[in-house]
């Protein structure tokens, strides 16, 4: 059976952390290291979670909408 995650080592992303805390680092430092991925990899998020949507520089889907896709 194959694995429906990957580890993405913090090498791939580091670059982007200091970006990633202008976007969100003031809205929760938790979820830098999300911001920092989804700009690594120029990708959405997918989450429920309130804080992301205060910022618009990486799209976020919550799961009514991914449910709709």
């Amino acid at each position: 059976m194959s694995s429906a995650c990957t580890v993405i080592k913090t090498d791939n992303f580091i670059k982007y952390k200091n970006f990633a805390e202008k976007i969100i680092g003031d809205i929760d430092k938790d979820d830098v290291q999300f911001i920092a991925l989804a700009l690594a990899f120029n990708c959405p998020i997918w989450s429920d979670d309130r804080h992301f949507q205060k910022q618009n520089e990486i799209k976020v889907i919550t799961t009514k909408e991914m449910i709709k896709f």
